[in-house]
């Protein structure tokens, strides 16, 4: 796809950013988590951007006060699919494995569906499940993280991965900085120090 892509809002900040951004959120509270994903996800719909949010710890009954506040219908949006709501460890696992590769493919019919039904985007949030913090998803959960980023080039899905610092160890979080170009800092969305190139990183990872 070659359409140009629309400037957008996230949520927390004035910024604007290219549909398509892949964002991270290191936080280390419930509130710096609810704050990011309220805001991002009522943007995405007063937006008409077609919205997702992944996580076990965040549910309709979570969500529903603050969609109120904002004189929105959370189960309206729920029934005309504005909105949807799912696990993490429904939407990236089954049978306990890592499904990366379906992943991919769901974010990439999420877009592609999502423009035919005459959304302006689509935007997706989720939470990672602490339990792909294990040594043999480690590589498979880096590789995903890139392939996002390039997915997002041709199929311009804006992506925030939210990671809890209280889960995951230091050296994954580590990690996790270097996959995505841009992270949330003291409420700000900046461009990352840290990031390398999906492809630079993926050869990286084929050499190790």
């Amino acid at each position: 796809m070659n359409e140009e892509k629309r400037k957008i809002k996230i949520g927390i900040t004035s910024q604007e950013f290219e549909q398509g951004a892949h964002i991270c959120q290191i936080f280390s509270s419930d509130e710096e988590r609810n704050e990011l994903l309220n805001s991002y996800i009522i943007s995405g719909l007063k937006d008409n951007e077609n919205t997702a949010c992944f996580s076990n710890k965040v549910n309709e009954d979570t969500l529903s006060e603050f969609f109120e506040k904002e004189g929105i219908s959370i189960k309206k949006e729920l029934q005309s699919e504005n909105f949807s709501s799912l696990k993490t460890s429904d939407i990236y696992f089954e049978n306990e494995e890592l499904q990366s590769k379906k992943m991919l493919t769901r974010l990439t019919e999420f877009y592609k569906s999502s423009i035919t039904k005459g959304y302006n985007g689509a935007r997706v949030i989720g939470e990672m499940d602490p339990k792909i913090d294990a040594p043999k998803y480690e590589d498979e959960l880096l590789r995903y993280e890139c392939e996002v980023s390039l997915l997002a080039e041709k199929y311009p899905v804006t992506a925030v991965c939210q990671y809890d610092v209280r889960d995951f160890k230091g050296s994954t979080i580590m990690e996790i900085l270097k996959v995505h170009p841009y992270i949330i800092v003291g409420g700000s969305i900046v461009n990352n120090p840290f990031y390398i190139k999906p492809k630079e990183y993926l050869a990286k990872l084929i050499e190790n």
